[in-house]
């Protein structure tokens, strides 16, 4: 958090910026429902990612059987878009 821009902290709710944890609770629990209704279904899961921990967020969905994984960097070169196909 202290990382983050003055404009982003002094302007976003503290429960935008943090799960007050290590930052993935979010992708554990969307990967978890995502497993539970993709897998009967074709589809697509686009995630937008904070940036800072692209590698972490691909491990989760991995770990939760995803396999067609892509992460798609934004204009200032930053992972930005998590897409998972089933």
């Amino acid at each position: 958090m202290l990382s983050l821009a003055g404009e982003i902290l002094d302007h976003e709710p503290q429960a935008a910026l943090t799960d007050g944890a290590d930052g993935l609770r979010f992708y554990r629990r969307l990967f978890k429902l995502a497993g539970e209704k993709l897998p009967a279904k074709k589809g697509i899961l686009f995630v937008e990612m904070s940036g800072s921990q692209p590698q972490k967020i691909r491990g989760l969905a991995e770990k939760m059987n995803f396999k067609d994984i892509t992460i798609t960097n934004d204009l200032t070169d930053t992972p930005r878009v998590l897409k998972i196909e089933v």
